[in-house]
């Protein structure tokens, strides 16, 4: 799907990537229990700009949800190997799967790293790699919260 995204493109796209889901969709607003000084993510606003269509939210959660590890697997192979277009490229990808849940936490952890490598300064992505897999597990925390009808995975 090419950016800005429509909600009639995402949800043909979800369609034909994802099964059909029957599982009940929680009240949006769950993610920020116990956390109101920073919000994990603001799904609320998400789901108003899917026109309210809590069916494309849970198969969103559930993309992020199969996607996400194999992302940050990506990004780790990159740190390891030193390779800085690789961990842009994967820290972008991350970015933009945090930013589409308003999850700022995330998507600044991630933002940190995309922009290390484009400095080429790959040298405290250590503590910036812990701080986006924090980010990215409470982010995947309060995703699963807020749907409780999704299996429940690791983000």
């Amino acid at each position: 799907i090419a950016k800005p995204i429509r909600r009639e493109e995402l949800i043909d796209a979800l369609a034909r990537i994802l099964p059909a889901s029957s599982h009940p969709v929680a009240d949006s607003d769950h993610d920020e229990a116990g956390h109101r000084d920073r919000p994990v993510a603001d799904l609320a606003r998400l789901l108003q700009e899917l026109g309210g269509d809590e069916a494309v939210l849970e198969r969103m959660v559930e993309l992020y949800e199969e996607t996400t590890p194999k992302f940050v697997q990506n990004l780790k192979q990159a740190l390891s190997e030193g390779n800085c277009d690789a961990v842009r490229a994967a820290a972008h990808t991350l970015k933009g799967s945090a930013a589409q849940f308003w999850a700022r936490p995330a998507e600044a952890a991630a933002l940190a790293l995309e922009k290390s490598a484009i400095a080429g300064d790959l040298g405290r992505t250590e503590s910036q790699m812990a701080a986006l897999e924090a980010a990215l597990t409470e982010l995947g925390r309060a995703l699963r919260e807020s749907l409780p009808g999704l299996k429940q995975g690791q983000a």
